[in-house]
């Protein structure tokens, strides 16, 4: 039986074939990861709220402290640095007072995003806002920023 191609450009078409599954694959696997980043932070965020939703303070100010908490806890747990690994890069220190901001503007877009919901469950409104701010900063640039000044 005699082949159309000779034996090496019959190896370059698999070759080729082989590298654009591996493209497709390789941004399919991408997307799945940042799905389950996100539907990990929804939990986290999930967690946080119940706990504080127990303090009997108002919703709008649970909502802040969740997403406040959120951040500030993620430094100190070695979330962020998880983040900065997964680029193969090292997380840098981070000064107190740049960490309790970052931590406020956070909090303030939970507040922001939690002005839209379309759920009348709360607890289902938190974990969508976890994952849908998680998908945005991703979307948005903002975990490329994060990168940039936090990881060497």
């Amino acid at each position: 039986m005699k082949f159309p191609y000779p034996a090496c450009e019959f190896e370059k078409i698999l070759d080729n074939l082989f590298t654009n599954f591996l493209k497709i694959n390789n941004t399919l696997l991408i997307k799945m990861l940042l799905v389950a980043e996100a539907l990990f932070v929804a939990l986290y965020s999930l967690v946080l709220f119940s706990i504080i939703k127990f303090t009997g303070l108002n919703v709008s100010t649970c909502v802040f402290i969740t997403g406040f908490l959120k951040h500030f806890l993620g430094y100190f747990l070695g979330i962020h640095g998880l983040y900065c690994n997964k680029y193969n890069l090292k997380a840098d220190s981070l000064k107190l007072h740049q960490l309790f901001v970052e931590s406020v503007l956070e909090g303030l877009a939970f507040i922001f995003l939690f002005t839209f919901k379309y759920v009348k469950d709360l607890n289902l409104s938190i974990l969508l806002l976890g994952f849908s701010l998680h998908i945005l900063s991703e979307l948005s640039g903002i975990h490329r920023y994060f990168l940039s000044y936090r990881c060497r």
